[in-house]
This record gives structure tokens, C-alpha cells and sequence, in this order.
């Protein structure tokens, strides 16, 4: 998932982040419609899925996903995304 190209280019940084941030949720959103992530983890994890279950442990809960945030250069803005 790319959002770069999903924002204008004009924004002031603070403006593009929270514009970025709004764009990586709707893409992962329309993904979760269509992927089910607990299968996909099921098939790649299973003894350990199955251990932490075992433990009581929410596999729902235990999904990450990591999104890749470079700075701006010289960047002196510190903006809260929502």
C-alpha cells in the first residue's frame, strides 16, 4: 500500500501527514473487506497461534501492521494524527 500519490503534493507537512494518515486507514479498511488476515495467520502461524490461544490469548488482538513514516527534512511540525 502506497498512499504517497493519494495526496496533493501542495499541503504543508503537517497537512500531508494527517492526509497520508486518512488514506493508509481508507486502503486498509477496503483490504480488510476483502482479505481475512486471521486465515492468512492461522495457515503461517499455526503451532504458535495455537499456543498463544491456548494461553488465553485474542488472536484478533495480537494483528500488527507496521506503516513506514519518513520525516521531513529539517521538519520542526510535531502534527497529531486522528
Amino acid at each position: 500500500m502506497d498512499t504517497y500519490n493519494d495526496v496533493p503534493s501542495g499541503l504543508t507537512w503537517a497537512e500531508r501527514v494527517r492526509a497520508t494518515a486518512k488514506s493508509a486507514h481508507a486502503q486498509y479498511r477496503q483490504i480488510r473487506e476483502k482479505h481475512d488476515f486471521l486465515i492468512d495467520g492461522r495457515a503461517g502461524f499455526a503451532t504458535h497461534l495455537q499456543q498463544f490461544e491456548a494461553r488465553g490469548g485474542d488472536v484478533a488482538d495480537a494483528l500488527w501492521f507496521v506503516w513506514y513514516v519518513e520525516a521531513e527534512p529539517n521538519a520542526v511540525e510535531s502534527p497529531k494524527v486522528s
